[in-house]
């Protein structure tokens, strides 16, 4: 039986809000106080105009993500399947999308379990054993990805039912539990010990994304540049070097690099000339895509992916997410194809 969750409520949380409510801060602190210092291997002096571009931008991209996905409805169709052949076969591609062996080996591993766990739900007992798997890989892998992912994509039905203010209020506490729980774990100390706890702790653990959106602002790079990050492969191919790896060298003390210190890509790399000609056409292959690949299981991936993507659109930028969905595409038409040659019981999901 197909089965329905509706994700427009999480999705305006997530895409429109969220994004709001981290930004906004800065705008009123540099609107009454003028500006202020933020440290984290690496300093800016952040003043009225740079914190306005980048709620700004963010909210534009929200915006312009909710009304694309709008265009289908915000409804992932599911079926529940419990055989133990599916459970160990999303298992298997969760472990190996966790263990960090290869780039390239571990996104293709994380698609093909998204893209089958967008439209096929195992068990409760299959989430319960990936959650422990999860917890197990933060603390081996220093990476807290893995448990968040798990903990929403069970969540959904539950979650996708809530309110705003029911949302606003379980992201609070999924913040907090991230900064003195997960973040702690990650690092093999227990919660609450040491240095992990007070409210400096909590501004300490997030200058890193402030930081890396206010020195974006500035950044140089052309639009090719920004486009090549959204394309598979192209990147490698035009013989450019990782972004984040540039934007760390330039922001950061190159003691800190060389410590394996990054702070990721930001959004506000499309404040420039080049990101307002680049971003508007990432969002016009992202429409292309799920307004005319009308397959279920492709839009049931945008929709996850989208979802997921939702807490880290204030510190990823936007070009890897969209780089996924068109990997997600790909994987969408060979399972497709797969499924039409196989008969229904030789399918693994």
């Amino acid at each position: 039986m197909v089965k329905e969750i509706e994700l427009k409520t999480l999705l305006k949380f997530g895409l429109i809000i969220y994004p709001i409510l981290f930004y906004l801060p800065p705008v009123f602190i540099t609107f009454y106080y003028g500006s202020f210092n933020l440290h984290f291997f690496g300093n800016v002096t952040v003043d009225f105009n740079a914190s306005l571009q980048v709620l700004i931008i963010h909210s534009f991209l929200g915006v312009a993500l909710y009304l694309i996905v709008s265009t289908k409805g915000f409804s992932i169709y599911y079926r529940v399947k419990t055989s133990l052949t599916y459970s160990l076969f999303v298992i298997l591609w969760f472990i190996l999308f966790s263990f960090q062996i290869n780039s390239y080996l571990n996104i293709i591993a994380y698609l093909i379990f998204l893209v089958c766990i967008s439209s096929y739900r195992p068990s409760n007992l299959t989430f319960l054993v990936l959650l422990i798997l999860a917890a197990t890989f933060s603390v081996v892998n220093y990476s807290r990805y893995p448990v968040v992912m798990i903990l929403l994509i069970w969540s959904l039905p539950i979650t996708a039912k809530m309110k705003l203010g029911s949302i606003t209020l379980l992201s609070i506490v999924f913040l907090f539990t991230m900064i003195y729980v997960l973040q702690p774990l990650r690092d093999g100390i227990l919660p609450f010990s040491n240095s992990y706890y007070g409210l400096s702790y909590f501004f300490q653990h997030l200058s890193p994304i402030y930081l890396s959106a206010f020195n974006s602002l500035d950044f140089a790079i052309n639009w090719a540049r920004l486009i090549s990050e959204s394309i598979p492969l192209l990147r490698s191919t035009l013989g450019y070097d990782s972004l984040i790896d540039e934007i760390a060298r330039e922001i950061i003390s190159s003691e800190a690099y060389d410590l394996g210190v990054r702070l990721g890509s930001s959004n506000s790399l499309y404040t420039q000339l080049s990101g307002l000609i680049a971003l508007p056409i990432s969002l016009a292959i992202l429409y292309f895509l799920y307004k005319f690949f009308t397959r279920r299981i492709f839009s049931n991936s945008v929709l996850m992916l989208l979802t997921l993507y939702s807490p880290y659109l204030v510190r990823r930028m936007f070009a890897s997410q969209l780089q996924e969905i068109i990997l997600a595409l790909i994987l969408a038409i060979i399972f497709t194809l797969t499924f039409m040659i196989l008969p229904k019981k030789q399918r693994p999901c």
